[in-house]
């Protein structure tokens, strides 16, 4: 849903989690709100719309996540939100867009037990995977993490396992970083489920897609 109708405003991420949430893929259950709200609509929102205790609150700019350019890690997002910090933090995100225009996005969080992000084109007909323990924030970072290099019809090419992950999870309301690993994070039958699922994705939108996935 979102607090208004002109859906042009939504910005790319919002449209993109639309787009899939209606195609019948597994989405966070998720609100977009474009219109500045006061904090007791915001909430508002939220007691019809959740019955959880942790939030995710993402921006969508207009600029964001498009055809030629994504804005990775440009504007501000925040995961593990409590109700009571949910405002602030949707403050936060509208005052990160600065002079742009778009929506952001309240969105249920999973705290995953493996994640990363898998890219459907990553040249010479080959997908890349990387992948990590605890929740995408490390991947998305930066930080070390598993590569694995696969093809188009799931076989694979060539595979880094990063012997110094350092993943980061989400436990009872606090992150923690775990020590290092060595172990190797997705075995066979998972890239196999990701690499079927995310290419179902680019078919669904027919073009190449960088997509953020997670197992819980």
């Amino acid at each position: 849903m979102d607090n208004k109708s002109n859906n042009s405003e939504l910005g790319g991420k919002a449209k993109n989690l639309t787009i899939l949430k209606n195609a019948g893929f597994r989405v966070p259950e998720f609100i977009t709100i474009v219109d500045e709200i006061s904090e007791k609509e915001l909430l508002n929102l939220i007691d019809i719309n959740f019955k959880i205790k942790y939030f995710a609150v993402r921006s969508s700019a207009i600029v964001e996540d498009g055809t030629q350019t994504s804005f990775a890690g440009h504007f501000y997002s925040a995961v593990g939100v409590t109700f009571e910090n949910l405002f602030k933090e949707y403050l936060n995100v509208r005052k990160s867009f600065g002079n742009q225009s778009g929506a952001v996005i309240i969105q249920e969080f999973v705290p995953s037990a493996k994640s990363g992000v898998l890219f459907t084109d990553a040249g010479e007909n080959k997908i890349l995977i990387n992948a990590n323990f605890g929740l995408c924030k490390s991947v998305v970072e930066g930080e070390p993490c598993d590569e694995y290099i696969y093809s188009r019809n799931s076989i694979p090419l060539k595979e880094h396992i990063e012997k110094n992950k350092n993943p980061l999870f989400f436990d009872n309301g606090n992150f923690n970083k775990k020590l290092k690993s060595a172990e190797k994070v997705l075995n066979e039958n998972e890239i196999k489920l990701l690499i079927d699922k995310c290419l179902e994705i680019e078919k669904n939108f027919g073009i190449p897609q960088d997509i953020e996935w997670c197992f819980y």
